[in-house]
């Protein structure tokens, strides 16, 4: 159910601090067999190691530690209800203590990438140094100079493949663009906004998340999380509304990842909404329908997904009879109500292997997969895993 994982380092491994810097410690047999156990459900599946950059728990150091960030009483600054405290990675001693630990994830081979939160150039993120946002322990610039400084270290000695995310919210990071491949766009909303501020806080969220998609260093991994109602249940009339509303944002601006939950430690709950065999997208992102702002809609090959932002309720018209995978509804024409979405999958879902599209698989399909080798074109990678190959090659043999 999950193609896309980040959390401390998986696997029963953790981070040993020696002489010479940080190594990954545990198993290493007993952790390629619980990667392989997940990769065998889903081979999709990419796996984040999140590496802390802004606060550790309290108890994992001494109150001594050099690094805390304290008050002027001498106490350490809570980062979170008293759980974590604040570091300055603006000190060399903690950028390198960052960077080695990205370079052990990389060399230890089994995670594709790295995650930090607190991924925001718009603002000083090391504050609350009184118990309120107001007071900033570095500014801006100073913060920003120790990103510069962690990611081109550690683009530096990773592999070239290595994926580094950061959680960004609702913002864009141009600054740090050039090494990101993702952003993870915790929104916070709608738990945490109504009416007029709702709506501005959602358009904030489309344009970064389109921003995200098309300035992100290759390949981009970017993740959707909305944020439902906690006081109301995952399947609340409300909720599962909001659910179609991002999960249909996440299709139509962009190739990414979404999850939704109530917003209480990122719990996944899981949607029937989302078996949906919509395959594989073949419009263009953030394409309006019939120029009517707020109304996206966007092809794939079995189906549309369709994400309504307009302000009022929308009828659609789709050019051959679809059924709508959340209303049931099944005929060429429906009404969508605004801040909801749906999926609207074709009678007959396409055969990905019919890459010419005439009704029949042979060796002319062959021939077109052939010619793709090496890219990532829309149609020819059948297989849906980001490049043309011999494994697109044996898809369509199959299905001769």
């Amino acid at each position: 159910m999950h193609d896309l994982w980040f959390s401390v380092p998986q696997f029963g491994l953790r981070f040993k601090e020696t002489p010479d810097g940080f190594s990954m410690a545990g198993s290493l047999d007993e952790a390629i067999q619980k990667r392989d156990e997940f990769l065998d459900l889903n081979p999709n599946m990419l796996f984040i190691a999140d590496i802390r950059m802004r606060s550790y728990a309290l108890d994992e150091f001494p109150e001594d530690w050099s690094y805390w960030i304290k008050d002027s009483d001498g106490n350490i600054v809570n980062a979170w209800e008293g759980v974590f405290g604040l570091i300055d990675f603006t000190h060399p001693d903690i950028q390198d203590r960052i960077v080695q630990q990205a370079i052990a994830i990389s060399k230890c081979g089994l995670y594709d990438g790295i995650h930090f939160d607190w991924w925001n150039e718009h603002g000083a993120v090391l504050a609350e140094l009184y118990g309120d946002w107001s007071h900033k322990y570095r500014g801006n610039e100073a913060e920003q100079r120790a990103r510069d400084n962690i990611l081109r270290r550690i683009r530096a000695g990773a592999r070239p493949d290595f994926l580094i995310m950061g959680n960004t919210n609702r913002n864009t990071i141009p600054r740090t663009s050039p090494h990101i491949n993702g952003g993870f766009m915790e929104t916070l909303i709608p738990r945490t906004a109504t009416g007029n501020y709702l709506e501005a806080l959602l358009n904030e969220v489309e344009t970064s998340l389109l921003w995200l998609e098309q300035n992100l260093r290759e390949p981009q991994v970017n993740a959707l999380e909305g944020w439902g109602i906690p006081t109301k249940s995952p399947d609340d009339l409300t909720n599962l509304r909001w659910m179609r509303a991002f999960t249909t944002l996440s299709l139509t601006h962009s190739n990414g990842y979404v999850l939704f939950n109530l917003g209480e430690g990122h719990e996944h709950v899981w949607y029937e909404f989302w078996d949906a065999d919509l395959g594989q997208p073949v419009g263009l992102t953030a394409q309006l329908y019939e120029e009517i702002p707020g109304l996206y809609l966007r092809e794939y090959t079995n189906g549309w997904a369709v994400y309504n932002h307009s302000g009022e309720t929308q009828t659609i018209a789709l050019p051959e009879v679809v059924t709508g995978v959340s209303s049931e509804v099944e005929g060429m024409t429906h009404t969508l109500p605004n801040l909801d979405g749906e999926m609207y999958l074709k009678a007959t879902p396409a055969n990905p292997a019919d890459v010419n599209g005439d009704g029949v698989v042979n060796i002319l399909d062959l021939m077109l997969v052939a010619q793709g080798f090496g890219a990532d074109k829309k149609g020819i990678d059948v297989n849906g895993d980001g490049v043309v190959n011999v494994f697109d090659l044996v898809f369509v043999a199959n299905e001769f």
